[in-house]
């Protein structure tokens, strides 16, 4: 099984297990449970998936799943927004999650920001979405830093590199572009 597939099913297995019967509003089965939260049937009644199908899922078994699957897997097992990126993220091949550069629309920088940054022309500043992902930066920013980062640009994976071990104290970049 692949990696990424056995992350997604230990993710799905695991937010399950914390979902009890009664927080997700259904009658639990009569008799004694064998598992802490949901069982595998009643989260796939609850997202309108087939149990073999969710089976497969959590079992690492199941390859290109929708993003309608995941909404409602999201959905039923009431991840917050930061758990449903997470979901997607673990779901999507590595040729896709490359693919997604720009900024989702919920991580548009609001306006009133966008124009307070513009009048701190004489600081660096970078603002960032929840994933680390550049939503916007000023001149100056750039300047330090000696290359443009455009929205979208992962500024976690740019500061990781190897050649980079951060900016110093005085702001000056140690990080060559």
């Amino acid at each position: 099984m692949p990696r990424d597939r056995a992350a997604l099913g230990a993710f799905l297995r695991s937010r399950r297990d914390r979902l009890t019967p009664s927080q997700a509003s259904i009658r639990p089965f009569p008799g004694a449970r064998r598992v802490p939260g949901l069982r595998r049937e009643e989260l796939a009644v609850l997202a309108g998936l087939s149990s073999d199908y969710y089976s497969r899922l959590e079992q690492g078994r199941q390859a290109n799943i929708s993003a309608e699957v995941l909404d409602a897997l999201a959905r039923a097992l009431r991840l917050d927004e930061v758990e449903h990126a997470h979901l997607r993220d673990l779901a999507a091949p590595a040729q896709r999650r490359r693919a997604v550069a720009g900024p989702s629309t919920a991580q548009r920088p609001d306006a009133g920001l966008l124009r307070l940054m513009r009048t701190l022309d004489h600081v660096p500043v970078l603002l960032l979405g929840h994933r680390g992902e550049v939503l916007a930066r000023n001149a100056l920013l750039v300047e330090v830093l000696g290359r443009p980062l455009e929205p979208g640009t992962s500024f976690v994976r740019y500061r990781n590199r190897p050649q980079c071990s951060g900016l110093q104290a005085g702001g000056e970049a140690d990080c060559p572009a």
